[in-house]
């Protein structure tokens, strides 16, 4: 992908200092003082490892905790929505008045974008959004909520993409939404075995069997969905963003106003080729996700806005 060792370096070095500073240690414990009544019996039993167990929120309700990823989860939605409901299966809150539910939340990332507003600075009101990497759709109902004209969303693995309708369904954004199960990055097709379990983090690569799913370029996408000038472009896709934005043309990027990218082997060529286009362009500093052990991102966030004003 081009990325270079400076950026790799710089990566181990962001990482190791976010695991090692005291003060990331501290805002984890102090999360759970915050949202059980019986934190010290909370804490006491996940060391245990003492599954399922009681625990009381500060709001006075009791909760069932069936595993670690259970109470840490309650930690994370539970200062900001406070009716949150979740099991293994579903998660619950009240999102601006309305009653959300996601099924398998745990595949997504329904915290980052509702909980830690990881979308809050596009300016999404009126406008086309195209959303590569949809995952379970919990990116796209955000959008959809958030008052956006219409979202067109790209998931390619058919068991996220059942878990995406369903979640499109549930949550009332039908009319707003074209949902396509489909890849992006280049123009072609790969063959996806339907028995496979995917979550946010998975890779895309021709499997050799299975059913045939389209991949779009950038440029297929606009001229296919006749995209107007001013949209935004989402993209979270597991390495899909360095052919979708090196190899597109000018003219289908400069469509849109704002576009919020997930890198995961390095921002240099992607940074580049946005200014270049005359973009403003930010990004955060990278550090290393370790997916498994042959398989290590190095990740981070790039926001660009164009230069051109649309009215």
């Amino acid at each position: 992908m081009g990325i270079t060792k400076s950026e790799i370096l710089l990566a181990k070095l962001n990482t190791f200092f976010q695991r090692v500073n005291p003060k990331n240690i501290f805002s984890s414990i102090y999360a759970y003082y915050r949202t059980y009544e019986n934190y010290k019996d909370v804490l006491l039993n996940i060391a245990r490892g003492k599954y399922p167990f009681r625990a009381k929120l500060r709001n006075g309700r009791s909760v069932e905790i069936s595993n670690h990823l259970i109470a840490y989860f309650y930690t994370v939605y539970f200062n900001k929505y406070q009716d949150i409901k979740l099991d293994n299966f579903t998660l619950e809150f009240t999102f601006y008045g309305k009653k959300l539910r996601f099924y398998g939340w745990k595949k997504g990332n329904v915290e980052e974008i509702f909980v830690f507003n990881e979308y809050d600075a596009l300016d999404i009101k009126d406008r086309i959004v195209i959303d590569v990497g949809a995952s379970i759709a919990d990116s796209t109902v955000y959008f959809a909520l958030k008052g956006a004209k219409k979202v067109i969303a790209f998931e390619p693995f058919p068991k996220i993409f059942s878990i995406a309708e369903k979640n499109i369904k549930e949550n009332n954004v039908e009319s707003k939404v074209t949902l396509v199960n489909a890849g992006c990055g280049y123009d072609g097709k790969v063959n996806i075995n339907t028995d496979l379990e995917t979550d946010a983090s998975a890779y895309l690569v021709d499997q050799k069997y299975g059913i045939e799913i389209p991949v779009y370029s950038l440029d297929s996408i606009v001229s296919k969905y006749n995209i107007e000038e001013g949209s935004i472009l989402k993209v979270d896709c597991e390495g899909c963003e360095y052919p979708l934005i090196l190899q597109s043309s000018k003219d289908s990027i400069s469509k849109f106003y704002q576009i919020i990218i997930e890198y995961h082997y390095g921002y240099k060529p992607i940074v580049e080729r946005l200014r270049e286009l005359n973009f403003k362009v930010k990004y955060t500093l990278p550090k290393v996700v370790v997916i498994s052990p042959n398989l290590k991102y190095i990740n981070g966030k790039i926001f660009a806005i164009s230069n051109y004003i649309y009215k």
